[in-house]
């Protein structure tokens, strides 16, 4: 009699631990589908607009520096210091068309420069601030009016020796923009090509 008091303990045990298992399973497959299907759908959404412009405005008095050294081919030391920031000069009127969570206003921002200094072997070959301005010959009059400076980047081209300075015009907010590169030679020699 114990003996099968025993079996059917460990019987029932064993079924009902595999239903617990069986269980389990399913519903974690069921959360993990929910949350991969919520995901799916966070990647879909369109970003919030208010979001990217609390942002963008909490952003206005951070400063970018970059401070770096190195050497050319020729063993020459380079010294490259920048400097990006906001006017804070509400110059930049951004028309209500291009503000997408309220287009009954329009959107008044600032202008970005960037100073630039480039010493090689203790020569200054390069000390200039670049703003929009510096490339308004080229643009679009919708970027002229409403873009700014953004995303500033830097790299050195060691093989022509030439100081690259990369740039995106861009009306806040938006996803209406251009690309523009600075190459800086060795001299001082400025050219201007887009992305």
């Amino acid at each position: 009699m114990k003996l099968i008091n025993l079996t059917l303990i460990i019987i029932i045990f064993s079924t009902s631990c595999g239903q617990t298992v069986d269980q389990n399973v399913s519903s974690n497959t069921l959360a993990d589908s929910s949350t991969i299907k919520q995901d799916a759908e966070e990647e879909n959404e369109e970003p919030d607009t208010r979001e990217l412009r609390k942002e963008y405005i909490s952003n206005y008095s951070k400063i970018e520096k970059l401070d770096t050294s190195f050497t050319d081919k020729e063993g020459k030391q380079i010294h490259v210091q920048t400097k990006y920031y906001c006017l804070f000069d509400n110059a930049i009127f951004v028309p209500k068309q291009y503000v997408w969570e309220d287009t009954t206003k329009t959107f008044t921002t600032h202008n970005y420069s960037q100073d630039i200094i480039i010493v090689i072997d203790k020569d200054t070959i390069f000390n200039k601030t670049i703003t929009k301005a510096d490339f308004a010959d080229n643009l679009y009059p919708e970027l002229k009016n409403y873009a700014v400076l953004m995303f500033p980047n830097f790299s050195y081209d060691k093989e022509k020796n030439v100081f690259d300075f990369g740039y995106s015009l861009t009306i806040p907010i938006t996803d209406v923009g251009d690309g523009w590169r600075l190459i800086i030679d060795k001299t001082g020699n400025i050219s201007k090509t887009d992305r």
